[in-house]
């Protein structure tokens, strides 16, 4: 999916698209390859190389993350849903 450098995380929200990737100049700055980074992501904003979340904010390294769903700061997670703050590597494998 597309991804466009938003000012803050209130401009990202308020895009019209909400499939669209969003990152700020700052995140830019120290993640060049971003967009590469966010091609299989939809709706997420300053991801790290992760692979088909949606709608995550702040997540790094999520791979094979199918069920990556409105996380938040999570890490080479698998089934995770709504999850906030769990950076183990892990991630949350339950069933919601």
């Amino acid at each position: 999916m597309a991804t466009q450098i938003f000012k803050n995380y209130k401009e990202f929200t308020n895009r019209k698209d909400k499939s669209i990737n969003g990152v700020t100049q700052e995140f830019v700055d120290v993640h060049p390859n971003f967009e590469a980074d966010n091609i299989t992501n939809v709706g997420c904003f300053n991801c790290d190389r992760c692979d088909y979340c949606n709608y995550c904010d702040n997540c790094y390294n999520c791979n094979y993350s199918n069920y990556c769903d409105y996380c938040n700061d999570c890490n080479g997670c698998y089934h995770c849903y709504r999850h906030n703050g769990l950076s183990n590597g892990q991630g949350w494998q339950g069933n919601n």
